[in-house]
């Protein structure tokens, strides 16, 4: 944990600019399985949306942006809770998942600060990328424990890997 806040320190450093500082991008938390389309989080998920509020609350997070899915909002609600805030909510459209991620990469290059973006296995690589970032591997359905932390730099958005809450199951196949 102390390696993860001395990293987040690190990045947050820099000239204020006229775009996000700090954008960090989670994996919502654990989903209860219910047999809907739009479950809520489980008590893991629970406890994993306390750890990523533990891990921010000294990153100055100003923005949070979410799905309209209750597992990201939930995943975000403690966060929220702490700091006051309320988040901005992208819809994702059935068959729009490009037009779904230009929405939030232009959405984010509006706001300064510390920007947290709590979305998907499919939404973080993606995201990533169009926030200027490198290709980052695919997310498995398993993987809930991602943090992408990204900040501005001349030659480029850099970009640092790190995880919060629990361990995840080991990955199967090709993805992370």
């Amino acid at each position: 944990m102390r390696t993860f806040l001395i990293a987040l320190m690190c990045l947050a450093a820099g000239p204020a600019l006229a775009e996000p500082s700090l954008i960090v991008l989670a994996r919502h938390a654990e989903r209860a399985e219910d047999g809907t389309k739009d479950p809520s989080i489980s008590a893991a998920g629970q406890a994993r949306a306390q750890a990523l509020a533990e891990a921010l609350k000294s990153a100055g997070v100003r923005h949070v942006i979410t799905t309209h899915y209750r597992r990201t909002q939930q995943t975000a609600g403690p966060l929220l809770t702490a700091q006051g805030l309320s988040p901005k909510v992208f819809t994702i459209k059935p068959g729009a998942m490009p037009v779904h991620l230009q929405e939030v990469a232009a959405a984010v290059r509006e706001l300064d600060g510390t920007v947290l973006i709590v979305g998907h296995s499919n939404t973080l690589a993606p995201l990533v990328n169009a926030l200027g970032g490198p290709v980052v591997q695919e997310l498995c359905e398993t993987s809930f424990s991602h943090l992408f932390l990204m900040t501005p730099a001349a030659e480029g958005r850099r970009l640092v890997q790190a995880r919060y809450g629990a361990v995840d199951p080991a990955p199967e196949g090709a993805c992370q």
